[in-house]
């Protein structure tokens, strides 16, 4: 298989060698299969934790970071990429 040897470090790393011809599949995200009109193939879902230490709460970046996670139109963006989803 083209590319197999090779270990990329960015999900669109990965989807750039196979747009370019280097690999013939890759593992990775949707959104970055989307970003270069590739086609994916859902091979399982991964779930994610935020976990931060408390000192750092009300840090001005985690505090954006946190303000971002709550607003609906910034996850309604998220959700439009393709690949993600939210818990219910």
């Amino acid at each position: 298989m083209k590319g197999y040897s090779k270990i990329c470090t960015t999900n669109m790393e990965a989807a750039n060698r196979v747009y370019t011809g280097l690999a013939d599949a890759t593992l990775g995200i949707k959104s970055a299969a989307d970003a270069l009109g590739l086609d994916f193939i859902l091979i399982t879902e991964e779930p994610y934790e935020l976990v931060i230490p408390e000192e750092y709460l009300e840090h001005p970046g985690i505090m954006a970071l946190r303000a971002s996670l709550e607003d609906a139109e910034w996850r309604r963006k998220v959700e439009e990429m393709g690949g993600y989803r939210w818990p219910n």
